[in-house]
């Protein structure tokens, strides 16, 4: 069963070559991990970047959202301040489950932490 997951992250004013300049060094690795059947980052509209990517199974994209490099990466975009959004959907093909769409706004407000554990887990 595959499982397509879509991200769009809209960057703070001003800073939306920043993040996807950083997003941009997910495609290669990631497209790399095993279970990806397809990975891109694009530039959607103004300052908001859409990340999609399909997976082999949920093991493939559990992998994928919880690797270092993943993590990571949204880790250092939360603390410096560049992301004013993020809103995350998931589907299983076959198995017809769908994962509503997460949305936090006003990232700033939010503890880090919980925003961590929730891209791991939805986006």
């Amino acid at each position: 069963m595959t499982v397509s997951h879509v991200a769009w992250v809209r960057a703070r004013a001003g800073r939306s070559d920043e993040v996807g300049r950083l997003l941009l060094q997910l495609v290669a690795p990631v497209r790399s991990m095993q279970g990806c059947l397809d990975f891109a980052v694009e530039l959607s509209a103004e300052e908001l970047w859409r990340i999609e990517g399909r997976w082999a199974g949920q093991r493939h994209y559990q992998a994928f959202s919880t690797a270092p490099l993943v993590t990571g990466l949204f880790t250092l975009l939360l603390n410096s301040g560049a992301l004013f959004s993020i809103e995350c959907r998931s589907e299983s093909a076959g198995g017809h489950e769908e994962t509503p769409a997460r949305s936090v706004r006003s990232l700033s407000a939010q503890p880090r932490h919980w925003w961590l554990a929730a891209a791991a887990s939805q986006c």
